[in-house]
C-alpha cells in the first residue's frame, strides 16, 4: 500500500494543485492527522515522567525551527518567477548562520542536546545527508520549477505509465492527465 500511495501522491498532488491550487495540499494531512490524534488519546497511554530525565532543549529546538524555516523560505523565493532576488539570497545567507548557530549551541549542551553533535563525525551520516540534499535538488530542481505541477509528478514515473495513463483515457476511463 505504501508504494502505491508514494506512487500515486505527487501526481494526485501536482493535479490538485493545478485545478484548485497550492493551498489545498495542506487538506490532504487534515484526515489522517485527525485520526492519527483520536487513536493516539484512545490507545496511547502517558507515562509518568521520570524525576531525572533531562530538560526538553528549548533553545536547539527554536534555532532549528528558525533555520528550516528561513532556508526553506530563502529557496522557494529562489526558484520561483523573480529568481535569486536580494531577499531570497539574504534569507538563505541567515539560515546558513543560523544552522551554524544552532550546531554550536547543540555542541556545548553535550549529552542533553536535542541533536548529539557525534552524528556529524559519522561520515555514513554525512554522506547520506548531502546524497538526499542531492536528490531532493535533482527531483524538485530548475528543469522542473517551471512546469505544470502534474507534469512534475508524472515524471516521476517515466514514459510507461504515461502510456498507459493515455491508454486508459482512450478507453474512456478517469485516469490523472499525464502529458509529455
Amino acid at each position: 500500500m505504501g508504494a502505491v500511495i508514494a506512487a500515486v501522491g505527487p501526481v494526485f498532488g501536482g493535479w490538485l494543485i493545478d485545478v484548485v491550487g497550492w493551498r489545498s495540499i495542506f487538506l490532504i494531512n487534515l484526515p489522517p492527522a485527525t485520526g492519527a490524534i483520536v487513536l493516539a488519546l484512545m490507545f496511547v497511554r502517558d507515562p509518568r515522567r521520570e524525576k531525572n530525565a533531562p530538560p526538553l532543549d528549548l533553545l536547539g529546538s527554536l534555532f532549528a525551527t528558525c533555520t528550516l524555516g528561513t532556508i526553506t523560505w530563502g529557496l522557494t523565493i529562489g526558484s520561483g518567477h523573480e529568481g535569486w532576488t536580494p531577499t531570497a539570497v539574504l534569507l538563505v545567507s541567515a539560515g546558513i548562520i543560523l544552522m551554524l548557530s544552532f550546531l554550536l549551541i547543540e555542541k556545548s549542551k553535550g549529552k542533553i542536546a536535542m541533536m548529539p553533535s557525534a552524528l556529524f563525525e559519522s561520515s555514513s551520516f554525512i554522506g547520506l545527508t548531502v546524497l538526499t540534499f542531492l536528490l531532493y535538488g535533482g527531483l524538485g530542481g530548475p528543469a522542473r520549477a517551471r512546469s505544470l505541477p502534474t507534469n512534475s509528478g508524472c515524471r516521476l514515473f517515466g514514459r510507461r505509465s504515461r502510456r498507459r495513463a493515455a491508454a486508459v483515457r482512450a478507453r474512456g476511463g478517469v485516469s490523472l492527465a499525464c502529458h509529455g
